[in-house]
């Protein structure tokens, strides 16, 4: 069998140097696709950054444009407020105008109206009931109806204490006037 192996692969020293030689030749190509493989992330690398930079570069242009028209809506804010308060002054100005002229003419209403009213005055004298009249209806009410002896206050009648269910409120009530 070892014959039959020798015949199939020849002598020892070929075998190698084949071997030999197909690994110098792998060895090439792995070199050259290495190189190839360098030389495109090189290129890669290079497109990226220069993309990048491109980027960075439209970013600073919109940010410069957005705080441009930025500042422009807040000088245009600022002119509308300007001119909004300057038509609130003037809006309020005319309305205090208006107002202390009404104020004015009711004022002098007034004082006509008073000095017409107290030369129109007469002392009024105080109307005093006939003495008679007023002890007759006295008496009669007394006798027929049950409020004049019961609920009138003309008599002394005992008054009910509260009890305990007020004692909270009571404490809250003496709390505040304390506080006050």
């Amino acid at each position: 069998m070892i014959n039959a192996l020798k015949k199939l692969f020849g002598k020892k020293d070929e075998f190698f140097l084949e071997l030999k030689e197909d690994a110098e030749s792998a060895i090439a190509d792995a070199k050259d696709t290495v190189k190839d493989a360098v030389s495109s992330a090189k290129e890669t690398v290079k497109d990226v950054a220069a993309d990048a930079k491109d980027a960075v570069v439209n970013a600073t242009e919109t940010v410069k444009d957005a705080a441009s028209d930025a500042k422009e809506a807040v000088a245009n804010a600022t002119e509308n407020v300007k001119g909004a308060v300057a038509d609130a002054k003037d809006t309020v100005s005319d309305a205090v105008d208006s107002t202390a002229d009404k104020s004015a003419a009711t004022a002098k209403k007034v004082k006509s109206r008073a000095k017409s009213v107290k030369n129109d005055v007469v002392e009024a004298q105080p109307v005093r009931p006939a003495a008679s009249a007023t002890n007759a209806a006295a008496n009669s009410v007394e006798d027929n109806t049950f409020a004049p002896n019961h609920l009138m206050g003309g008599q002394k009648v005992s008054r009910r204490r509260p009890g305990p269910s007020l004692k909270v409120y009571r404490d809250m009530a003496r709390q505040y006037q304390q506080k006050g």
